[in-house]
């Protein structure tokens, strides 16, 4: 059986609201502690897959265009998924899969050979995003409200990765098995279309009449 390339097989998806229960008889002091609410989402999820794929050389007439791939022959033993980057002593990213261990013959197929290896045989890295807001409340009259507060997205600062250079044979794209680039939380402020230049932490300030 194959998995499909949006099976997540794990997935938690919350929003939360608390309004701070701090009151005082005191006029001053009640609107100094008074009104303040918390709300925010978490998201967590467990890896997409991926197929670890064999680049074959071009076809016909040398060039790009006619490049063929097929899906990379595993062994059966190491990792099948990648975790968070991990670095060496000289802090050079280091592979999550291997492909001289891996891999048959180090993806020296012929350009005739097909792979057994089912497709989306490996996942990527986990995902884990949470956005924070807080808001205080000051009652201006009997039905308006001045609120003012921030929004913190991805407040942990956690950075999501994507999945590693899966070509064996891409000689353009970065080394085999190596996490190269992070992934945009759906609530970037921004939205998706940006890339990951903006999935760490961003802070927006907001302020409104509520009435």
């Amino acid at each position: 059986m194959q998995d499909a390339d949006c099976d997540v097989r794990h997935n938690l998806s919350a929003s939360y609201v608390w309004d701070l229960p701090f009151k005082s008889s005191h006029g001053i002091l009640n609107q100094v502690i008074g009104g303040w609410s918390v709300s925010g989402t978490v998201f967590a999820r467990s890896a997409y897959p991926f197929t670890v794929g064999d680049g074959l050389s071009p076809l016909f007439f040398g060039n790009s265009v006619n490049t063929t791939q097929i899906t990379a022959q595993w062994s059966g033993t190491g990792p099948s998924s990648c975790g968070k980057p991990k670095v060496d002593a000289s802090n050079n990213l280091v592979a999550c899969l291997d492909p001289t261990t891996q891999f048959a013959d180090n993806f020296n197929l012929t350009e005739t050979g097909f792979a057994t290896t089912r497709r989306n045989a490996f996942r990527g890295p986990h995902y884990f995003n949470s956005d924070l807001n807080v808001l205080k409340r000051f009652k201006v009259i009997e039905r308006a409200t001045f609120a003012i507060g921030a929004n913190f997205y991805n407040a942990f600062n956690h950075p999501n990765f994507a999945p590693p250079n899966s070509d064996g044979n891409d000689v353009y794209a970065a080394p085999f098995g190596i996490v190269t680039s992070t992934v945009v939380p759906p609530t970037s402020i921004y939205g998706d279309f940006v890339g990951s230049s903006v999935s760490g932490r961003l802070v927006q300030l907001d302020a409104g009449i509520e009435f």
